[in-house]
């Protein structure tokens, strides 16, 4: 099908005298020019799913001139999130999950001489970099890579090999919920495996409108970021929907109390 021009096709239906429900039913995607993901909902409205998507996106996410990334060590939120850009029209397909990985290894291990493998699925990982840490309790080396190739409710198993020394450690991603870990390291200074669950989709039209109308910067913007105004001024059933992303991405919750935190003092204020 030949695509038009939003603007020409609803001037063309006036002139022929359709009303204006009966052209956006007709309308199956919109995109802006030179984008090549459509959101399939129309006509745009703000409701509490475009709320949770421009919220989490804001105080948790990151946006680039063509992609938008999140990413989260619990699944559940994420599958919250993933079910409202359903709801905003963007399609299942066009999303990509992966596993952001970093494990402790001893200090002595020499990068160029470690092997590292994932058992389940039966490969190599070839692609990983390491960094070392000053904490206060001392150096941490750690091996970071990314890894695209795990189930949901199964355990994925890897083996990290240095000359004659061996460490296995082990990631189970629910669907919903906290990813959990554990390594064979005998080392219990820090954590010794840290894993969140990477979303990241290219859809330029949407990262347009996060951008342009729900005023998310592009970029690095910690310190940047704050609730528009229309955002504020809408109902209470939308607002509760901006306290609901911000507890879920950026809350520390205690028997006692909830800390909100932020590098924004102008977000903290909205």
């Amino acid at each position: 099908t030949r695509q038009i021009p939003l603007g020409i096709y609803k001037k063309v239906g006036d002139l022929l005298g359709y009303k204006e429900k009966v052209l956006n039913q007709k309308i199956r995607g919109i995109r802006i020019w030179k984008s090549r993901s459509n959101l399939y909902n129309f006509p745009l409205i703000l409701d509490k799913d475009w709320i949770y998507v421009s919220e989490m996106i804001r105080v948790e996410g990151h946006l680039s001139d063509k992609r938008l990334v999140i990413e989260n060590s619990n699944t559940e939120l994420l599958h919250r999130f993933k079910i409202s850009l359903k709801e905003i029209g963007v399609k299942k397909n066009v999303i990509s999950e992966g596993l952001n990985i970093k494990v402790q290894i001893p200090l002595e291990f020499e990068i160029e001489k470690v092997s590292l493998k994932n058992i389940t699925y039966k490969k190599p990982i070839k692609r990983f970099h390491y960094r070392i840490l000053n904490l206060k309790k001392g150096k941490k080396k750690e091996i970071v890579f990314y890894d695209n190739d795990f189930k949901y409710n199964q355990e994925s198993v890897y083996l990290i090999s240095y000359k004659n020394k061996i460490i296995n450690f082990k990631i189970n991603i629910p669907e919903k919920g906290k990813i959990t870990h554990k390594s064979s390291l005998k080392d219990n200074t820090y954590q010794k495996v840290n894993v969140s669950m990477r979303l990241e989709l290219n859809n330029k039209t949407l990262v347009e409108i996060l951008n342009k109308y729900f005023e998310i910067p592009l970029g690095v913007k910690s310190y940047n970021i704050y609730i528009p105004e229309f955002v504020k001024n809408s109902s209470k059933n939308l607002l509760k929907k901006v306290v609901e992303s911000t507890i879920d991405s950026e809350s520390t919750i205690t028997n006692k109390e909830v800390v909100i935190s932020s590098r924004s003092e102008r977000y903290l204020k909205d």
